[in-house]
């Protein structure tokens, strides 16, 4: 019979990126806050998948001594799976701001940049 071992996350292992404003609960000291036309850039170290975000993505950001954890929106999601981004792909995601849908949902809107050699 197998042993199950409980695995812990140290969230001080990590930053979580912030799109346009810190959230209620988010620590600015373990967050890095990227604007309304600012962008974060880094590559792609890991992809997990998940129910309440659809992906989530960890980057190595140049100017970061930790990794950056980015949880997938709708919109971010959508491309970043068009543009096939992957593990060690360098990606920009460019924020852009709250966008409102055709039923008057706000959403975040995002450009996705892969590059190519």
């Amino acid at each position: 019979m197998a042993k199950f071992v409980k695995v812990n996350v140290n969230d001080d292992d990590c930053l979580f990126a912030a799109f346009g404003k810190l959230g209620t609960n988010q620590d600015a000291k373990k967050s890095v806050l990227v604007k309304e036309g600012e962008s974060i850039e880094g590559v792609i170290t890991e992809i997990k998948k998940s129910k309440k975000y659809g992906s989530i993505y960890t980057l190595k950001v140049e100017k970061e001594e930790k990794p950056v954890v980015v949880t997938g929106k709708t919109d971010l999601n959508k491309k970043m799976a068009a543009g096939n981004a992957g593990v060690n792909d360098l990606v920009r995601i460019t924020y852009l701001g709250t966008t409102k849908t055709d039923n008057g949902f706000d959403y975040k809107n995002f450009d996705v940049e892969i590059a190519q050699e």
